[in-house]
């Protein structure tokens, strides 16, 4: 870190921890939680629950009752996306323009996603 540069801390609502730091508004790096840290003007992280839900939908034509265990992230910026789908001991790492995004999803699911 450098003088001026701003780290951050914000916790989802189900109490998991992300943080980030920012310079200049461009995220430098971000870890634990990223769909709730702040990730710069550039960037963003986000449960994608559009696509799991179409997912689901498919899946259920096979088996009523089907339902991800996990939940994927999407971390994305205007030229990249990744989303990510792993479990509690996965880290990932995502080089997006110049910043480097470490990840961590949780297996837990939970619908937090269909309120945002």
């Amino acid at each position: 870190m450098r003088p001026g540069d701003v780290f951050q801390m914000a916790r989802t609502e189900c109490g998991e921890l992300g943080v980030s730091v920012l310079r200049q508004g461009n995220l430098i790096f971000a870890a634990g939680e990223v769909s709730a840290a702040q990730l710069g003007s550039t960037i963003q992280a986000r449960v994608p629950g559009e696509l799991i839900q179409g997912a689901e939908r498919l899946f259920r034509q096979h088996d009523p009752k089907f339902e991800f265990s996990d939940l994927p992230i999407e971390i994305g910026s205007a030229e990249e996306c990744s989303i990510q789908f792993h479990g509690s001991v996965s880290r990932m790492v995502i080089t997006l323009g110049s910043a480097m995004v470490f990840f961590r999803v949780f297996p837990a699911r939970q619908n937090v996603w269909q309120s945002r």
